[in-house]
């Protein structure tokens, strides 16, 4: 209990609060300041420089400034996030002499005391998984969705929405910009969150800005393994992002279940094959590679599809064989295979084995000449697996 935590500067925010940090201090292990140039000045001015370079040096405290940071930007009507970093600048120093010569106005003072504290300090980067893990919450249309509506809520405009078709999302343009669109009126909402003081005032590239950050906020926690005090609007988000992820957790194990129910009604589901030994992970490997369309078909769904709904819709789809009448299917069914197994290698008989494999194995026919659905996989290798 109380072993770590990172306090995020963000002014006006999450400014710098000294009374707060004196009580992480005395019941934490460890605190560590992620801070800027303001209010590194405001925390040395306030608490002492000594003082501080003490309780760096007892472990109590460490200091941490930005080598780079998230940003959302706008070309046109085109959005996106972006890692920003300066270039040619040791910018870890820079922050500790700017502050420092805020404090005392020079420059040799303001140079010593940089170097005195940038080898008791560390500087934070991100790294580049986290743009990838912000552009799919991104695309991740429901949960855009569900940030929305509860800052509608939090500025008190959700009787506005309620019973109305409103949509607020964005749409990939190449790998790393996006068109917006919504329905909503946003100047309405903003002027209503500058009035509860939220900071939140619903635009596109704020949205993005804020995600980021928030997002940005739990790599920060994970890299120093602690917990985090970050922007209200952060804070909110983030635990949108775990309540998702559980939430989905749940209903995708529901899912799953369901799934293997209505499929093969008779048989074992997986869960119960692999528990009880009935076959080993060297099986599950094997079946694993089978089922590379199912996966590459079910990726391609959309998040919010129901995914029962959706092998439903697969399996109705008709093919172009489908299409042709009976008569005319025939033929072109044994003619057309009957020339495939002649170019395969087996001469005048490809006629004959054709009609062979369409009494004998019309699954086989179903790969050859109509689209593969998913319910191939289904009911062939994974019903085998467990029988």
């Amino acid at each position: 209990m109380f072993d770590s935590i990172t306090i995020k500067i963000n002014n006006p925010a999450n400014p710098l609060d000294i009374g707060y940090l004196a009580e992480c201090l005395l019941f934490y292990n460890k605190t560590n300041l992620l801070i800027d140039k303001d209010s590194l000045t405001q925390l040395f001015r306030y608490c002492g420089v000594d003082e501080i370079l003490e309780l760096i040096e007892r472990g109590n405290l460490s200091l941490q400034t930005r080598v780079n940071m998230l940003g959302a930007g706008q070309t046109e009507d085109l959005y996106s996030v972006n890692l920003i970093s300066a270039t040619n600048v040791d910018t870890h120093y820079r922050t500790f002499y700017e502050a420092f010569f805020s404090l005392y106005e020079k420059q040799g003072k303001s140079r010593r005391n940089a170097k005195r504290f940038i080898n008791t300090s560390s500087a934070y980067k991100y790294n580049n998984n986290v743009i990838k893990d912000i552009r799919d919450s991104i695309n991740d249309k429901l949960f855009v969705k569900q940030i929305i509506n509860s800052f509608i809520k939090k500025v008190g405009a959700e009787n506005e929405f309620l019973g109305k078709e409103w949509f607020y999302e964005y749409i990939p343009v190449g790998e790393n910009y996006y068109k917006h669109y919504t329905n909503i009126n946003l100047d309405k909402l903003k002027d209503l969150s500058i009035q509860k003081n939220l900071h939140f005032d619903f635009s596109p590239n704020s949205f993005l800005l804020n995600l980021s950050e928030s997002l940005g906020d739990i790599y920060i926690a994970e890299s120093n393994n602690s917990e985090i005090l970050t922007t209200p609007i952060s804070s909110d988000i983030i635990n949108l992002k775990f309540e998702n992820i559980f939430q989905k957790a749940r209903e995708n194990k529901d899912k799953i279940t369901q799934f293997q129910k209505l499929a093969l009604p008779n048989y074992k589901d997986l869960a119960y094959i692999i528990n009880k030994g009935e076959k080993s992970f060297k099986d599950l490997i094997i079946l694993i590679d089978k089922a590379e369309k199912f996966k590459k078909w079910k990726t391609e769904l959309d998040n919010e599809s129901d995914f029962l709904e959706e092998y439903s819709k697969a399996l109705s789809k008709e093919s172009w064989v489908d299409k042709i009448p009976s008569k005319i299917g025939r033929f072109v069914t044994f003619e057309g295979v009957g020339l495939l197994l002649d170019f395969l290698g087996t001469g005048g008989a490809g006629t004959l084995a054709a009609t062979t494999l369409n009494t004998a194995d019309s699954f086989l026919l179903d790969r050859i000449l109509k689209n593969w659905k998913p319910n191939q996989f289904i009911k062939g290798d994974y019903k085998k697996f467990v029988k």
